[in-house]
């Protein structure tokens, strides 16, 4: 029998076709949004840098994303929906962009869709309240778009998907003109929560203020400061240009000579750090004691009144300490 590495092949299929995804840029209408996306990442791309190699596995992660999208229009099809316009290039102010779908209901009404699938980390992220605003941004800019106009498109749909669970969060979107709001509805059908509201004010007027401020950057070859911390925000840690952002941080750093004097939360920042480091050998006795009962009683998990602890060994063999509020899914950790 032939020996065949298939996660070999794949592997290398899809680094060579991560190789063939870099675009010079240009302005989008899908990279409207800056509220979590950076900004001096877009300056890099504006100005011509190469980013890092895209690894084989988030390559295979983003491919998955696409066909994530089309059995969701699969499943859609077989409704009393008609699913069309898929991928129809749009334009507004010499921006491009590419919808995802147009749906038609049997009432005659078309509605946008934008079809977003995101592992479980950012779904629980929204879940808790974090809105996608770089989306919904995306999504309004769509519907104010000359082709969607003209079509008389005037709300929107976003689609989020977990590919982890198969579960669906519905944005109905719509945007206000003469206010430059939009307008977010979410139904979620899990959490129990029902129906979700909110205004956004300034959506356009902020997004259009970072694009002129990418083209000043762009004409002066510049950049903006850091709006993220390595090591700290995920955003420079999925980062492919984090190799030149933070490149010569140490010596930025090392070269300065000077003192300011400034509103900054300094006395604040040294209580909290006392306060920190004074509550760690309490937190050790108390783990400690936690510990002790477990091995006392031989029990992996310990109930007390409304919180219980779960005891777990890490695959380094280290000893973990999860402790739970009953009814909630959240643990404190010591990991």
């Amino acid at each position: 029998m032939s020996r065949v590495d298939l996660a070999s092949i794949i592997k290398k299929i899809a680094a060579m076709e991560a190789e063939e995804q870099f675009q010079a840029w240009k302005p989008r209408l899908s990279a409207m949004g800056h509220w979590e996306r950076c900004l001096r990442q877009d300056c890099y791309h504006s100005q011509g840098y190469k980013p890092d190699k895209l690894s084989e596995r988030s390559y295979l992660t983003m491919d998955d994303s696409s066909w994530h999208e089309e059995l969701t229009f699969d499943w859609l099809r077989k409704g009393a929906v008609k699913v069309h316009s898929e991928q129809l290039e749009i334009n507004k102010s010499g921006f491009t962009g590419h919808i995802d779908c147009l749906i038609t209901l049997m009432n005659g009404e078309t509605i946008l869709v934008e079809h977003k699938a995101v592992n479980r980390y950012s779904f629980d992220r929204i879940l808790k309240g974090y809105l996608p605003l770089d989306y919904i941004t995306q999504v309004c800019h769509y519907l104010c778009s000359h082709e969607l106009r003209a079509l008389n498109v005037g709300s929107a749909i976003l689609l989020m998907k977990c590919k982890d669970t198969a579960r669906y969060l519905n944005f109905q979107v719509a945007y206000n003109h003469d206010k430059d709001s939009g307008m977010v509805e979410l139904r979620e059908e899990y959490s129990g929560n029902g129906e979700l509201q909110w205004i956004i004010q300034g959506l356009f007027h902020k997004s259009w203020n970072e694009q002129s401020e990418i083209k000043v950057h762009k004409e002066f070859n510049t950049l903006p400061e850091r709006p993220y911390r390595k090591g700290e925000d995920w955003q420079c840690d999925y980062c492919r240009y984090a190799s030149y952002c933070w490149a010569n941080y140490e010596y930025e750093v090392l070269g300065r000579d000077k003192r300011v004097e400034c509103d900054a939360p300094l006395e604040e920042y040294f209580n909290v750090k006392r306060h920190v480091k004074s509550c760690e050998g309490d937190l050790k006795k108390i783990r400690n004691t936690i510990m002790g009962i477990a091995d006392r009683e031989q029990a992996d998990v310990i109930a007390c009144g409304n919180y219980h602890a779960r005891i777990t060994v890490t695959k380094k063999g280290s000893v973990n300490v999860r402790v739970y509020k009953n009814g909630e899914d959240d643990a404190e950790t010591d990991e």
